[in-house]
């Protein structure tokens, strides 16, 4: 009987060890891995506020070089930030995982998803997306502060006889 006993605590033990080592992988945490991407022109497109966003990313070295925008039915004066500031936060940074644009969000999404779908034919993976911290791609500007007399609530409170 205690012959088993020993035997199966030492193979537990080996089961743990092989478990443990093959975790490891070599890899420093943190480290990009090498060879994400296939060099190459990539068009690709994803669903912004006004329509279809369609961009051409061009992988080089591995790793995204440029992003161009191929067409879009955005409004122009409200989405030119959106498109600036978030295809060069990941031209600059080497990645898609960027932070959207105030006042632009759904165009912020198509832009990075359509990027995201370009990576994919490039031979991407989902994780990748997922990796490092958020970059900031700017702000397009505060939401503004409506006032009582911009939206007419005072001139309503007054003629009620409750505003002062």
């Amino acid at each position: 009987m205690k012959g088993w006993k020993k035997k199966t605590a030492w193979f537990l033990l080996f089961i743990l060890m092989a478990v443990t080592l093959g975790a490891c992988n070599g890899e420093e945490e943190g480290t990009a891995p090498e060879g994400k991407y296939q060099d190459g022109e990539y068009v690709a497109s994803a669903p912004g506020h006004e329509g279809p966003i369609e961009l051409k990313v061009i992988v080089k070295d591995q790793d995204i070089h440029s992003i161009e925008v191929v067409d879009h039915n955005e409004t122009p004066v409200l989405t030119d930030p959106a498109f600036e500031k978030i295809i060069s936060a990941m031209e600059e940074h080497k990645t898609t995982n960027v932070d959207t644009v105030t006042g632009a969000t759904l165009t912020s999404l198509g832009i990075i998803r359509a990027a995201r779908n370009a990576l994919l034919e490039a031979g991407g993976d989902e994780d990748l997306f997922q990796e490092g911290e958020v970059e900031k791609s700017g702000f397009y500007g505060q939401t503004p502060r409506i006032g009582k007399s911009l939206c007419g609530c005072e001139g309503f409170a007054k003629r009620r006889g409750k505003g002062s």
